[in-house]
């Protein structure tokens, strides 16, 4: 419940990096209760989508993929950067 209405937060300012640090904030807060499909179908977009200008969102980005790395969030990293790059291979070599 918390995490799509995050994410809405930050659709609709992703251009503010005070807002942008609170929403990464309560998405590393919240982190340890999620479960699989909601890291998979909410956190790991909204964090591959978020602008990387700001030393403090990227030190707080880069800090948030650790903790999805670890333990039993492991092959769900992975595999969602091996998605990710494949698509974005694709892409490419269609164009």
């Amino acid at each position: 419940m918390i995490i799509p209405k995050t994410k809405q937060v930050y659709e609709k300012n992703s251009s503010d990096i005070k807002i942008v640090l609170n929403v990464l904030s309560c998405v590393e807060r919240t982190l340890d209760k999620l479960d699989r499909p909601m890291i998979i179908d909410e956190v790991l977009p909204m964090m591959w989508d978020v602008r990387l200008s700001d030393p403090e969102v990227i030190l707080r980005v880069v800090s948030e993929y650790p903790k999805i790395y670890k333990k039993k969030y492991w092959a769900t990293f992975y595999n969602y950067i091996i998605v990710e790059l494949n698509v974005e291979m694709r892409l490419v070599c269609l164009k």
